[in-house]
């Protein structure tokens, strides 16, 4: 008989996760029949502080999860560059409104946004010109400018297209978001985060060891 080769979601602390929120639910199987949720991994460091790189989530699928969620809201969305891949990232600006960002501050309607979980490490990716910045021009309040050369610092004002949401990563300098491919359309969506089930620091140089801190944080 072939041995058993172990799934992705074979895991121990995956189990012990469930039956806890199915305890909590009321059981037996109260996730399955409240809730349609499924466990997502954090691979990039491209929202942190807030979800760190090792933290293991599970992430909500009902249909009221797939709606226009709020500004700030956490969202999970099929990646506009590579089909079939989840991106988790924060949503910063809804249809209609205009944003932009001038030396690392995000304006949204002419505001300035607080943003006390955004993190700055890289000034100096910050400044470089972003590779493409076509999709930019063609949303822009100004309209068509020949001088328009944005960084991930400065760019805009744009108006967010109807039906699309402008997303950026909390770790700004190190986030593959909306300032690279455009604002995501709103048949992207595919849940929001509910709460962290396990987090383990497998970062080069951590310490390979369970934060148990962060079991149970809710988004």
């Amino acid at each position: 008989m072939p041995d058993y080769v172990l799934r992705p979601y074979n895991y121990w602390f995956i189990y012990v996760a469930i039956l806890a929120a199915d305890l909590a639910l009321g059981g037996p199987f109260g996730p399955v029949r409240r809730y349609l949720i499924h466990p997502f991994r954090m691979p990039s460091s491209s929202m942190e502080p807030t979800i760190l790189v090792g933290d293991y989530f599970f992430v909500s699928e009902l249909p009221s999860a797939r709606r226009a969620p709020p500004r700030g809201a956490i969202v999970v969305f099929e990646s506009q560059t590579q089909p079939g891949v989840s991106v988790i990232k924060r949503v910063v600006a809804l249809p209609g409104d205009t944003v932009a960002m001038s030396k690392g501050v995000l304006y949204r309607n002419g505001q300035a946004v607080s943003e006390p979980y955004v993190r700055h490490v890289d000034s100096i990716a910050a400044s470089k010109v972003l590779p493409d910045s076509l999709w930019q021009i063609a949303l822009l309040v100004s309209g068509g400018r020949t001088d328009y050369a944005p960084t991930p610092n400065d760019w805009g004002p744009l108006v967010v297209p109807d039906g699309s949401l402008f997303v950026l990563g909390d770790n700004r300098d190190n986030a593959y978001d909306s300032r690279f491919y455009g604002p995501i359309s709103l048949r992207r969506l595919e849940g929001v985060p509910v709460a962290i089930y396990f987090s383990r620091d497998r970062t080069p140089g951590g310490a390979d060891s369970v934060r148990w801190d962060r079991i149970g944080y809710r988004f």
